[in-house]
Order: C-alpha cells, then sequence, then structure tokens
C-alpha cells in the first residue's frame, strides 16, 4: 500500500499522464442536476469540486473540521428563524421585522436553535468547545447588528417576499443541466426585486473568471436571477462579520464563459487542479490536503 501510495504521489509531481489520483475519471460525468454550491466549487477549481462532491473524504469531527461550515448553517437557520416567525405574524416590511428582532425574537430564535442543535445525537463541535458561551455572544452580537443596520442589510421600506425559497431549474446554457438552490432571502423595493445572501465571515464567494484567470466573477447570485429572476433583479451579499455589502448584477457574457468551461470539464471528466491564475482560491480550499497543485 505505501509502494502504491508513492508512486502515486510521485506521478502526480512529475506531471505524468492524469489518474484518478490527480482528478481524472476516465469517463463524462453528466449528472441531472448540480446545487449552486457545487456549481461554485466546480467553476473555483475542478479538483476542488471531484474531491469535496465525488471523493467526499471525511474529517475528523473532533479536530473541528467543517466547525466554521458548521456555524454558518447555525447562523443561516437562526436568521431563517427570525424572517419566519415575522411573516406569519403578517409583518412584511423591513422597519417591523426590525422591531420584532430587537424585542426578543432574534433572542428566542437563537436559543431555540441552539437547543435543536445542542439536542442531535451527534452535536456539531463548536457547540462543545468550552469557548462556546464567549463565541455566542460574538455571534449574537453580529447578527443583533446586522438588524440595526437599516442601510444595507435590512431596509426599513423593503418587503420581505420569501426566506430560504428553494428552486430547481434547468439551465438550457448548461445543457438541461438542473441547477438547485436556496435563497436566504428576497425582497422588493420601489417595484425591483432583491436577492439576498448572508455570508458570516468577510470574504466574498468569487469563482474563476475563464476569459481572464482571475478569481473574480460572481456565480451564486448570477443563478439566482438568471433562473429565478429570469434575468430580472439585483443581487446582495451581506458580510455579517464586516457589516459590508455588495450588489452583484448579472453578467451575462461571464456567466457564459463560466457555462463553457464547466461544461467542458464535465464532458472530459477530467477534475484536475485548474485554479485561478495567482490561486488564490487555494489559501482557504478544504481539500488542500489531497491536492498538489505546484502554482501555490
Amino acid at each position: 500500500a505505501m509502494e502504491r501510495a508513492l508512486e502515486a504521489e510521485r506521478a502526480r509531481l512529475e506531471g505524468e499522464a492524469s489518474s484518478p489520483h490527480h482528478g481524472a475519471t476516465g469517463r463524462p460525468f453528466l449528472p441531472a442536476s448540480l446545487s449552486v454550491s457545487q456549481l461554485e466549487d466546480l467553476a473555483t477549481c475542478p479538483f476542488r469540486f471531484y474531491a469535496k462532491h465525488l471523493l467526499r473524504p471525511r474529517g475528523d469531527r473532533e479536530a473541528g473540521d467543517g466547525d466554521r461550515e458548521d456555524l454558518g448553517t447555525f447562523v443561516h437557520q437562526v436568521l431563517a428563524r427570525v424572517f419566519r416567525a415575522a411573516l406569519e405574524k403578517q409583518k412584511l416590511r423591513g422597519e417591523e421585522v426590525r422591531a420584532l428582532a430587537a424585542g426578543g425574537l432574534l433572542e428566542e430564535a437563537f436559543s431555540r436553535v441552539e437547543e435543536e442543535w445542542k439536542g442531535r445525537s451527534d452535536p456539531p463541535f463548536f457547540l462543545r468547545r468550552p469557548d462556546w458561551p464567549h463565541r455566542r455572544r460574538w455571534v449574537l452580537g453580529l447578527l443583533a447588528r446586522a438588524f440595526e443596520d437599516d442601510k444595507q442589510f435590512l431596509k426599513g421600506d423593503a418587503e420581505i417576499v420569501a426566506v430560504e425559497e428553494a428552486f430547481a431549474e434547468a439551465a438550457p446554457e448548461l445543457g438541461g443541466l438542473e441547477v438547485r438552490g436556496l435563497i436566504d432571502r428576497v425582497e422588493e423595493l420601489s417595484g425591483k426585486r432583491f436577492y439576498l445572501d448572508y455570508k458570516l465571515w468577510s470574504t466574498l464567494p468569487q469563482v474563476k473568471d475563464p476569459r481572464t484567470g482571475k478569481l473574480s466573477a460572481d456565480l451564486q447570485l448570477s443563478l439566482y436571477i438568471l433562473l429565478h429572476g429570469e434575468g430580472r433583479g439585483e443581487g446582495v451579499y451581506y458580510l455579517l462579520a464586516s457589516r459590508e455589502a455588495k450588489t452583484v448584477n448579472l453578467d451575462q457574457d461571464a456567466l457564459w464563459a463560466i457555462f463553457e468551461e464547466i461544461r467542458k470539464t464535465l464532458k472530459s471528466g477530467v477534475f484536475e487542479p485548474r485554479p485561478d491564475a495567482k490561486a488564490e482560491a487555494c489559501r482557504s480550499c478544504p481539500v488542500e490536503l489531497l491536492c498538489r497543485y505546484e502554482g501555490r
């Protein structure tokens, strides 16, 4: 087994013919559907997609693998619970939701999600860490400050249309591949529709633009606008840690170039490491221990 592992490592480092160790499956991979996050990984670097979604290695939960992702999911569930409760009360305007959140709804939603997650048979590691009480205050504080932001996170005269809106639409530009997505929040303001996505940390989810090789293109919100909004609307990323907002408009030229690259990769079945020109995506890659990309 050691000799086989050494041979595979040698072949990868010397750049010999591709093999499954280097992301080459030897046949086309033509799934019926992919999620938006899977497409983001594929557009960022084919090997990241291959390792995360085809090989699917399991991390060590006790070492905190997946901690950031679990905490992000936790925050999304808290926010969704606040907005759903507001909709159930027929409070659709931003200023009404803000008042409810400040009046105790946010803390109640946070505590309920926390209780549910702690009641699982295998609770996430971040909830079992000794520093969770400290981190809890920090996360709850981030959310409270977000609801206070009436300029970017929740405008007072905006009307909430949907929360965690699921969609599955065929994309003709991807050969009819069904794209699945879950939109954090949809709202309308002055007759225009907005698609909002929350990010816990301060990094925008950009993918490689095949035209330039740079990590500079948007895919997630662009897909929401294209498929759910039929090409109309505007996207907004809200970075909770920095309280910044980034507006995204549909750039069809960039999107078509990304689609073309995705089609080629799926048809070839070769998922070799091909990150952006400066290898910026490698800095936070979740599968870096499996990858031997020399450009890092």
